[in-house]
C-alpha cells in the first residue's frame, strides 16, 4: 500500500514486555466485554481506547462505524490525550474518501510519516494535516466475515513506526470491539422486538376496549409516539388511501417536538414513484436520497420540501387492496432501516389497519340497519293510515263544531262569555290532542342519532297502541293493555322502544286477523323481571310450529306473502343494544307470545 522507497526506516520491534501488556489488555478486554449490559458497552469502549492510547503512547484512538445500507462511515467513539483536541461523533466519508474505501475494501491504513500516502488519497491527507496527525494505524473491523467499522491509531506528536507484530494484534483488538458492538446491536435489537411488540399488543388491547372514538384517537396517536421514539424517528403518520386514487390523506399523526407540520394529504403527482409503489403494495425505504432510484428522481423536490431525510412507508391491505399505509420519518438525520424492522411497523400497520376497519365496518352495519329501520316504520305506519286519519279526524272534527258554535255565541245579543271561554277551552285542547299526535308520528318516522334518556313505559307502550287501534278495531281484534303498578323507567330510545312494540303488535294482529277463531285478541302485558322490566305481546293466534319458530329472527325469512323479514331481525338487534333480549315462545293451537326483557340500567358497551 506505501511506496517501500518513501517508507521511514523501521525502528526495533516491540519488547516482549510490551508484546505481553499488549496480550493482557487484550485478554481483560474479551473478557470484560462478555457479561456487560448494552447501556454499558458504549462506556466500556471508550475506556478501552483510553487504555490502548496509553499503553502504545499514541495521542488518539478512534472506532469508526460503517453504515450497513448506505456505507456511510462514522466516527462512533474517540479517545484523545489531554494535550490535543477531542473528537466528536461525526461522518467522516467526506473527510477520508480514499481510506474508507480502502477499508471497506478490507485493507489496512498505515503510514509512519504524510509523504507516504498516495496521490489518490490527497483529499484524505489534507486532512490529516489539518487535524495534525503525522502518523496513523487504521485496520478494519470484521463481525462474522463483514467489516462493519474499523480502529484507528493516530501520532501528533512524532512520526512512528508500525511493527507487523503491533498491526496483527491490533486487528484482534479490532475483533473484540466489533464482538462487542455486535453484541449490543443484537440485544439493542433483540429488546426493541420485545418494546414493539408488547406495544403493539398493549395498543390493541386497549383499541378493542375503547367504546369512543376520541380515546380511540388518543390511543392510535399515543401508539405512534411510542413506536416513534423506539424507532428514533421525528415523524409518525397513518394515512388513508382517497378513493382509488394514488392519493392519500392523514388520519393520525405524532411530530416530536420542533418539527414542521407537513400537509394531510400527500401523494400523487407531488411523489409519483413512491405513491405508485405504495398502491401496488410495496415497502418503500431509504436511509439517504442515494438509496433510491433513478425513476424517483421526480419525488425528490417534495421530499426536500417536506424535509424528509430518511423515509419507510408499509402499505396496509384489506381484502387485497391497499387501503392505508403507515409512514415514519427523519428529518434531521439519516436513519438506516433494517430488513427485521419492516415485518414489525407492518404488524403495527395492520393491527391499527384492522381495528379502523372493524369501526368502519360497524359504521357502515349500523347506517344500514339504521335506513332499514326508518324504512320498516315508514312502512309500517303505511297499514295504520285509516287509523291514523281517524286520529286525526277526530278532533280536527270537533275543532271545527266547536268554532261555529263560539261564532253562534258572539253573534247572540248578548254572549254568554262563560259557553264561550268553555267552547275556545275545547277547541285549544282538541288542537293540542291533534298536534301532540302529530309530534309522535314525526318522531316516531325521523331517522336520526339514537337519543337516550329516562322512560315511563307506560306512555311508551299507551302511545304504540293508539296508533294502532283503529286498525285492530277494523279487523275485528281486541286489544288489552295490562301494565304492573308503580313500573320503574327504563333507560332507551324511545322511538326505537316504539319501533319494535309496534312490529310486534303488527305480527299480532295479523295472527289473530287471518284465523277463523271466534276469540281475537292482543295482549300487552308489562310488569317487573328480576333486576329489569319485561313487556309480552300475547295473540290468540293458531301458533307456530318449532321449526318455522327457530327461524323468525333470521334476516330476510317471513311468512306473509309481501313480507321483507326483516322486522323481527331489526327488533331483537334494537332490544340487544338495549342491553336486553327478545325471544317468542309458542305451539300450534296455543297463540303466540313475544317477550322483551330489559335491564333498567344497560352496560355501557351497549349501543
Amino acid at each position: 500500500m506505501i511506496d517501500p522507497a518513501r517508507a521511514a526506516p523501521a525502528p526495533e520491534s516491540p519488547s516482549i514486555g510490551e508484546l505481553l501488556a499488549f496480550e493482557r489488555l487484550l485478554a481483560e478486554l474479551s473478557a470484560g466485554f462478555v457479561n456487560l449490559s448494552t447501556a454499558s458497552v458504549d462506556d466500556a469502549i471508550t475506556d478501552a481506547l483510553r487504555r490502548i492510547v496509553g499503553l502504545l503512547d499514541v495521542d488518539r484512538a478512534n472506532l469508526i462505524g460503517f453504515a450497513p445500507r448506505t456505507g456511510e462511515s462514522y466516527l462512533t467513539h474517540s479517545w484523545t490525550v489531554d494535550a490535543f483536541a477531542s473528537a466528536a461523533p461525526r461522518s467522516v466519508s467526506l473527510d477520508f474518501p480514499w481510506a474508507m474505501q480502502r477499508l471497506q475494501a478490507g485493507h489496512p491504513i498505515v503510514f509512519s510519516r504524510l509523504d507516504e500516502l498516495p496521490a489518490e488519497a490527497a483529499a484524505d491527507e489534507a486532512t490529516w494535516r489539518r487535524i495534525g496527525v503525522k502518523a496513523n494505524l487504521t485496520v478494519p473491523m470484521t463481525v462474522g466475515g463483514r467489516i462493519e467499522g474499523a480502529i484507528a491509531l493516530a501520532s501528533f506528536r512524532r512520526e512512528r513506526h508500525w511493527p507487523e507484530e503491533l498491526v496483527s494484534r491490533l486487528r484482534i483488538l479490532a475483533d473484540v470491539f466489533g464482538n462487542a458492538l455486535a453484541y449490543k446491536r443484537a440485544r439493542e435489537s433483540l429488546d426493541s422486538a420485545m418494546k414493539f411488540e408488547q406495544l403493539v399488543s398493549e395498543m390493541l388491547a386497549a383499541l378493542l376496549t375503547t367504546d369512543r372514538a376520541e380515546d380511540r384517537d388518543r390511543v392510535i396517536e399515543t401508539g405512534l409516539r411510542d413506536m416513534a421514539l423506539i424507532l428514533g424517528t421525528e415523524r409518525a403518520t397513518l394515512w388513508e388511501r382517497i378513493g382509488s386514487s394514488p392519493e392519500f390523506r392523514k388520519t393520525h399523526r405524532w411530530l416530536a417536538a420542533g418539527v414542521p407540520v407537513p400537509p394531510d394529504q400527500a401523494g400523487g403527482v407531488a411523489i409519483p414513484w413512491i405513491s405508485a409503489q405504495i398502491v401496488a403494495g410495496s415497502v418503500v425505504r431509504f436511509a439517504s436520497y442515494a438509496d433510491l432510484p433513478p425513476e424517483a428522481a421526480a419525488d425528490l423536490p417534495a421530499l426536500r420540501a417536506l424535509g424528509v431525510r430518511s423515509l419507510v412507508i408499509v402499505p396496509l391491505t384489506i381484502a387485497g387492496a391497499v387501503v392505508r399505509a403507515l409512514s415514519f420519518a427523519t428529518v434531521h438525520e439519516e436513519r438506516d432501516w433494517p430488513e427485521a424492522l419492516v415485518p414489525r411497523i407492518a404488524l403495527l400497520g395492520e393491527v391499527l389497519g384492522s381495528v379502523l376497519a372493524r369501526d368502519e365496518a360497524l359504521r357502515r352495519e349500523q347506517e344500514a340497519k339504521a335506513q332499514a329501520a326508518h324504512a320498516t316504520r315508514v312502512g309500517a305506519m303505511g297499514a295504520f293510515a285509516a287509523s291514523l286519519a281517524h286520529e286525526l279526524t277526530q278532533p280536527l272534527a270537533a275543532s271545527l263544531a266547536n268554532a261555529e258554535t263560539g261564532a253562534r255565541l258572539l253573534a247572540a245579543p248578548e254572549p254568554d262569555l262563560d259557553e264561550l271561554r268553555a267552547t275556545l277551552a275545547d277547541i285549544v285542547a282538541d288542537e293540542r290532542r291533534a298536534g301532540d299526535l302529530v309530534q309522535k308520528l314525526r318522531r316516531f318516522l325521523r331517522r336520526g342519532e339514537v337519543e337516550r334518556g329516562e322512560l315511563d313505559l307506560r306512555e311508551v307502550l299507551e302511545d304504540v297502541l293508539q296508533l294502532v287501534r283503529r286498525e285492530a278495531e277494523a279487523r275485528g281484534v281486541r286489544l288489552r293493555l295490562e301494565i304492573a303498578e308503580a313500573l320503574p323507567k327504563v333507560v332507551g330510545d324511545r322511538v326505537q322502544l316504539q319501533q319494535v312494540v309496534l312490529n310486534l303488535l303488527s305480527n299480532a294482529i295479523d295472527a289473530v286477523a287471518a284465523g277463523d277463531r271466534s276469540t281475537r285478541e292482543v295482549a300487552v302485558l308489562a310488569g317487573r323481571c328480576g333486576d329489569g322490566v319485561s313487556v309480552e305481546v300475547w295473540d290468540s293466534g293458531a301458533g307456530m310450529d318449532a321449526e318455522t319458530l327457530a327461524r323468525i329472527f333470521q334476516p330476510f325469512f317471513t311468512t306473509k306473502p309481501k313480507g321483507m323479514g326483516l322486522g323481527l331481525s331489526i327488533s331483537r338487534t334494537i332490544v340487544e343494544a338495549h342491553g336486553g333480549t327478545l325471544s317468542a315462545h309458542s305451539a300450534p293451537g296455543e297463540g303466540f307470545t313475544f317477550r322483551i326483557e330489559l335491564p333498567l340500567r344497560p352496560s355501557r358497551h351497549t349501543a
